[in-house]
């Protein structure tokens, strides 16, 4: 950022960013940020774009943008959807940097672990949970939540009706399969 010299520079820049963060937000499966150690600025963009967050206990968390002569930008506007307007206008406005256990309070850092070890561990058990759940399931719940997370109540409702439809549509072999398990269970 040091050595951007032009607005076209800072519009490529600050896009190829954005960009990143949108590939990430765009993954149909589950995401889940492994923090180990600074979480500033892009990174916590990217980290904010992720599902999850997960973070050892020695982690940092900042948006230093200000401080540094530029404002926070672009996949910051998810930190408001995560942690409020009020956490994130501190945050924002005054480049101050923050503990695990103080964004875990506020919900950016969903589990805190003491060593990395606890961390992939932790990591590692979430992949296994979700993955043993259906792939077409996990998508589409993963679709209708980024609409949930930018419509309104209305919208959100009767997206999630489609998608409940949407599993239904080849017969219903996936939920059939799950609910299967379930009901033998039951016997």
């Amino acid at each position: 950022m040091a050595r951007l010299q032009s607005y076209q520079d800072a519009m490529q820049f600050i896009s190829e960013l954005h960009e990143a963060c949108q590939a990430m937000r765009g993954i149909p499966g589950v995401t889940i940020a492994q923090i180990d150690g600074l979480c500033l600025g892009g990174g916590l963009e990217l980290a904010a774009a992720c599902d999850f967050r997960y973070a050892t206990r020695r982690s940092t968390f900042s948006m230093p943008e200000t401080k540094y002569g530029i404002p926070s930008v672009i996949e910051a506007r998810l930190l408001a959807n995560i942690i409020g307007w009020q956490k994130t206008k501190e945050m924002v406005y005054f480049a101050q940097s923050y503990s695990t256990e103080e964004v875990a309070q506020w919900g950016l850092v969903d589990r805190s672990c003491g060593t990395p070890e606890q961390l992939e561990e932790t990591v590692s058990g979430a992949v296994a949970t979700i993955t043993s759940y259906g792939p077409r399931t996990i998508r589409e719940q993963k679709r209708l939540v980024a609409i949930w997370e930018e419509s309104d109540l209305i919208t959100g409702v009767r997206a999630g009706i489609d998608s409940y439809a949407r599993m239904f549509d080849d017969g219903g072999s996936e939920p059939k399969h799950y609910m299967k398990a379930f009901t033998d269970q039951k016997k």
